[in-house]
């Protein structure tokens, strides 16, 4: 019965909903392992992150999908987060948030990117990697790099930034 009520309390959380709550709380799904964080589709799905390393959908009537739209490679220890992309009607982008690591070095993190196919979350790509097990990538230019929190801020700055400016309307005369 915990993982109903930890759902359950999840379902609460969303953000367009905590405001006139009423009534008892509802089972919406079983047969979860540790489901942490649930997020509402535009569809009237909802995307559930497992900790142990899985993205379960439930479908828009009720029922669980039996199987995973994503799961983690062998290192990952936690699904924690998990985001729609602001554009996500456009670009179909969801962010995951991973917690992994050995035993030895736990609490590395990543944020990766993922499209939602309509059936499946595919094509990751590490946005950001941060932690004890960090390593090196190798860029399009071939120099080595892993995004660090400052500097995907600073890009993200830039990028919004450039954003703001290509919308300002002009001053003609």
């Amino acid at each position: 019965m915990g993982l109903f009520a930890l759902l359950t309390a999840s379902l609460v959380a969303l953000p367009a909903a905590h405001a006139g709550l009423t009534g008892s709380p509802q089972v919406v799904a079983g047969g979860l392992n540790t489901p942490w964080e649930v997020v509402a589709m535009p569809d009237g799905r909802l995307l559930v992150t497992e900790r142990p390393g899985r993205v379960r959908v439930i479908e828009a009537n009720g029922s669980l999908r039996v199987s995973p739209a994503h799961t983690g490679d062998a290192d990952v220890s936690k699904f924690l987060g998990l985001a729609l992309h602001p554009n996500y009607a456009v670009n179909r982008f969801v962010y995951l948030y991973v917690s992994y690591g050995a035993d030895d070095k736990p609490n590395a993190n990543r944020v990766i990117r993922l499209v939602d196919d309509g059936t499946n979350l595919v094509s990751p790509v590490t946005v950001f990697q941060g932690g004890s097990r960090a390593t090196a990538t190798t860029t399009a230019a071939g120099s080595s790099s892993v995004p660090t929190a400052s500097s995907t801020c600073r890009s993200a700055r830039r990028a919004t930034s450039a954003s703001r400016a290509s919308a300002t309307p002009s001053s003609s005369a």
